[in-house]
């Protein structure tokens, strides 16, 4: 949130999952929230319980760093292509990647995961 506004930065999806990173790597509280807007699955580890589970499991160490590098590299491609992309190529993008965005979240997310407003988001849907 800033300034008491809630701000959308992702959209998760069936068979997809999302990790906080910097509360992960440096063993901190979050400073964001995650919210389940359909029935969703949740499994949580204190950073100690999951760096134990990591040294007694090859594959979950693994999955672990797996995780840390799909993360970022998720993170690193939305701060780009925020920065460098009109909200109408952020628009298509958003649509190209998530079909059923539309149909699935509410339209005030969706405004605000591209940086823009209800009533800009609305003209960009016309188009």
């Amino acid at each position: 949130m800033t300034e008491g506004k809630e701000v959308t930065d992702s959209f998760y999806f069936e068979n997809s999952f999302t990790a906080e990173l910097p509360s992960i790597l440096a063993n901190t509280p979050t400073f964001s929230n995650t919210i389940a807007e359909e029935d969703s699955s949740l499994t949580w580890f204190t950073y100690k319980e999951l760096n134990e589970l990591c040294k007694q499991s090859h594959n979950i160490e693994h999955f672990v760093r797996t995780m840390i590098e799909r993360t970022f590299v998720q993170f690193y491609y939305r701060t780009v292509s925020f920065i460098n992309k009109t909200p109408k190529e952020r628009y298509d993008e958003l649509i190209n990647t998530f079909p059923t965005v539309l149909q699935r979240a509410k339209q005030y997310h969706i405004a605000s995961y591209l940086g823009i407003s209800a009533q800009h988001l609305s003209r960009l849907r016309s188009q």
